[in-house]
C-alpha cells in the first residue's frame, strides 16, 4: 500500500484533464470552451514537466519528510480552490500550480522507493503502482462526472491524501536511515545489502532509445483514446458517442488491470533487460492489431468496437508494468534517476506532442479531400514505425548496458 499515493495524484490527474476544466469552462466561457481547456492542459503538461525537472534538480536540498508534510496540504489546496467560483485568470493560476506542486512531489516520493529500496519492494511497487493508476483511470471520470459539488470532492481528496500519506509514512523503514535529502550524493545501503550510490548518472544510450520507444507507444494510445468518441459517432456512426465511449475507455482500463496483474503474476523473477524483448513485440502487435481492427471497421458493431478496445488495453497494461520495472530497476540498481524523471514526464510530453499533431492535422484535412480519421491513421503507422525502430536499436544497446 506504500504506493497508493499513485492513486491519489492519478485520481486528481485524470479528473482535472477529463472533466474538472470541461464543466468549469462551459458554464463560464461556453463560447470559447474548446480553446480555453485545449490551453490549459498544454499549460498543464508543461508546469507537470517544470515540476518533475524542479523536483530533479533542487528536490536534494528538501527532506522526504518536508514534501510530504508540507507539499500535501499545498496540493490538496490548490486542486480544492479549482471548486470555489474563480475567475478565468485565478483559475489557470492555481491550476498550474496544483499540477506543478502535485508532480513534483509524485517524483520525490517515487524516487524514494525506486532508488532506495530493496529488489523486493521496488519490484511489487513497479507492479501495484501502475495498477492503482489503472483503477484510478476507471474510477476518477466516473466520480467526478457525477460529484461536482466543492465540499464533496474537497473531502473525498482530504480523506485520500490521509491515506497516501499514513502508507507513506513508513518510508524511512524502507528506503533506510540517511535517505531524508534524496539526491544528495550520499550512498545508502538497501536492505539486500547492496550500496547505491544516489549521485544522478547520465542517460546511457539505451535509456534514450527506450524513451523514444515509450513515448511513441504514449503517444498512440493518446492520440488514439482522445478521439474515440468522436471516431464512434462519425466513423461508426453510433447514437450516444459519449456513453459508448466511455464504456469503451472502461473497458480498456479494465483489460488493462487485468493484464497487469496477469503479467506480475507470471513474472515473478526480480526485473532483467535480458529476455523481455518478445514481451514488447507482443504488446506493440496487441496494439497494433486492436487499431487496425478498429479501422477495418469488419463489423458496425458495440461488441465489435469493444473486443477491438480490448487488445489495446491488454497491450497498455503489460507495457506499463514492463516499463516501469525496467526503468525502476535501472534507478535501484545502476543509479540512473534521471531516468525516472524522464520516464514519469513522457505522459505530458506525449500530450503535448500530440496535441500539436492533431490541431496540425485538422488545419491541413480541413482544405484537403482526404478524411481526418484516416490522416489520423497515417500518424499512428508513421510514430508505430518510430516506436518498433526504438525497440530495435534499445534491444541492441542494452547488451552493452
Amino acid at each position: 500500500m506504500r504506493s497508493f499515493f499513485f492513486f491519489f495524484f492519478w485520481f486528481l490527474w485524470i479528473g482535472g484533464a477529463n472533466v474538472i476544466p470541461q464543466t468549469y469552462f462551459l458554464a463560464v466561457a461556453p463560447e470559447y470552451k474548446e480553446q480555453l481547456v485545449t490551453l490549459l492542459l498544454m499549460l498543464g503538461s508543461l508546469a507537470s514537466i517544470a515540476g518533475i525537472v524542479w523536483e530533479t534538480k533542487l528536490g536534494k536540498y528538501i527532506s522526504l519528510q518536508a514534501a510530504l508534510y508540507v507539499g500535501l496540504p499545498l496540493v490538496v489546496i490548490s486542486f480544492g480552490l479549482l471548486f470555489s467560483g474563480l475567475s478565468v485568470v485565478l483559475y489557470f493560476g492555481f491550476y498550474l500550480c496544483f499540477r506543478f506542486l502535485s508532480c513534483a512531489l509524485y517524483q520525490k516520493l517515487d524516487a524514494g522507493i525506486c532508488h532506495h529500496a530493496d529488489i523486493q519492494v521496488s519490484d511489487n511497487h513497479a507492479k501495484h503502482s501502475m495498477i492503482f493508476m489503472l483503477v484510478a483511470v476507471c474510477l476518477a471520470p466516473v466520480f467526478f462526472a457525477f460529484y461536482q459539488h466543492g465540499v464533496v470532492v474537497s473531502g473525498v481528496v482530504i480523506l485520500l491524501a490521509f491515506a497516501a500519506a499514513f502508507y507513506y509514512r513508513n518510508i524511512a523503514s524502507v528506503i533506510g536511515a540517511g535517505t531524508g535529502v534524496l539526491g544528495a550524493g550520499i550512498t545508502a545501503t538497501s536492505a539486500n545489502g547492496a550500496k547505491a550510490n544516489t549521485k544522478k548518472l547520465p542517460l546511457h544510450l539505451s535509456d534514450k532509445y527506450f524513451l523514444i520507444y515509450s513515448g511513441a507507444y504514449l503517444a498512440v494510445v493518446f492520440l488514439t483514446s482522445s478521439l474515440l468518441v468522436y471516431f464512434i459517432r462519425d466513423f461508426y456512426g453510433f447514437k450516444s458517442p459519449v456513453k459508448l465511449g466511455g464504456l469503451v475507455m472502461l473497458v480498456i482500463s479494465l483489460a488493462a488491470v487485468v493484464s497487469c496483474l496477469l503479467y506480475g503474476r507470471f513474472r515473478k523473477s526480480p526485473f532483467r533487460d535480458s529476455g523481455c524483448v518478445w514481451v514488447q513485440i507482443i504488446i506493440l502487435a496487441a496494439m497494433s492489431v486492436g487499431v487496425v481492427l478498429l479501422y477495418l471497421k469488419l463489423v458496425p458493431s458495440f461488441m465489435y468496437v469493444a473486443a477491438s478496445a480490448s487488445l489495446m488495453g491488454i497491450s497498455y497494461g503489460v507495457f506499463v508494468v514492463f516499463t516501469r520495472s525496467l526503468v525502476v530497476h535501472r534507478a535501484r540498481d545502476c543509479g540512473r534517476t534521471t531516468l525516472l524523471a524522464w520516464y514519469n514526464m513522457l505522459p505530458f510530453i506525449s500530450s503535448i506532442a500530440i496535441f500539436a499533431a492533431a490541431g496540425g492535422l485538422k488545419l491541413i484535412i480541413a482544405s484537403s479531400a482526404y478524411s481526418y480519421y484516416w490522416g489520423i491513421a497515417a500518424v499512428l503507422a508513421v510514430v508505430g514505425v518510430i516506436a518498433l525502430i526504438a525497440l530495435i536499436a534499445f534491444n541492441r544497446n542494452s547488451e552493452k548496458y
